[in-house]
């Protein structure tokens, strides 16, 4: 969709956009990561800007007036318009040249030619602030676009288990927390390694399993030494906590 929406500039000769990461370890790019290479037309084909000569300086004049006053839109103009097109739910623009952004997400591990980092032990509050950040900052001159990632961002679950349900079936509290944490979260289980990259294997249930309140109720944990699967509803009260996005 943005490579259609960015295409549709007269300014604009080729768009490529690609999806997740270089298959490299050296690659500092999230998969989550859009990248988009525009590549643009001579810029005497781009669209005419009114200028100061505009209005009454002939055609022979313009020619030599265009050197010491562009008139057509500038970049500054031209990328503007499309951050304004791309304004689209989930998408967060950052303008760059491809090989500057690679070095300074290296270097800094941001994504953007500028950004403020908010270091903290609560993530609430480094969310908090972080969203304050964010309404201030378009205020400051030059300023194109701000976003703050939401660290904390997301549905989360509590499972809360009693002694008394717990003893029923011989259980400890560890044995349950064990359970919700490797299959709901997954657990690393081994690396494997592909020449000079290492990747985790990580297991866990899959998402329809684990999905809602519903499918973690239906987790079952093993007791009497794997002879018994017991639901974890039968365990322990789950409860969603509210969406922090």
């Amino acid at each position: 969709m943005t490579d259609r929406i960015i295409k549709q500039f007269p300014e604009v000769k080729y768009v490529l956009g690609k999806a997740g990461r270089a298959d490299t370890s050296t690659d500092p790019a999230p998969l989550s990561m859009l990248e988009t290479v525009i590549i643009l037309k001579p810029k005497h084909e781009w669209r005419k800007a009114d200028t100061w000569y505009s209005s009454w300086a002939p055609g022979f004049m313009k020619s030599v007036l265009r050197h010491i006053t562009p008139d057509t839109i500038s970049q500054e103009e031209l990328i503007s318009q499309m951050n304004q097109a791309l304004q689209l739910p989930g998408l967060a623009a950052g303008w760059t040249m491809p090989i500057k952004g690679r070095i300074e997400m290296l270097s800094t591990g941001l994504r953007t030619p500028i950004g403020l980092k908010i270091s903290g032990a609560d993530l609430a509050t480094i969310e908090q602030i972080g969203a304050q950040v964010e309404g201030v900052l378009p205020l400051v001159k030059g300023t194109r676009s701000v976003f703050a990632e939401r660290t904390g961002s997301g549905s989360f679950s509590i499972s809360s288990g009693t002694e008394r349900s717990l003893a029923r079936y011989g259980l400890s509290m560890e044995e349950v927390q064990d359970v919700v944490a490797k299959a709901i979260g997954g657990e690393n289980v081994t690396t494997t390694v592909e020449g000079r990259e290492r990747y985790p294997v990580n297991v866990r249930y899959m998402r329809d399993f684990r999905e809602d309140i519903g499918a973690l109720g239906r987790v079952l944990v093993t007791t009497s030494g794997g002879q018994r699967h017991i639901p974890l509803s039968d365990l322990a009260e789950s409860r969603q906590l509210p969406d922090r996005r």
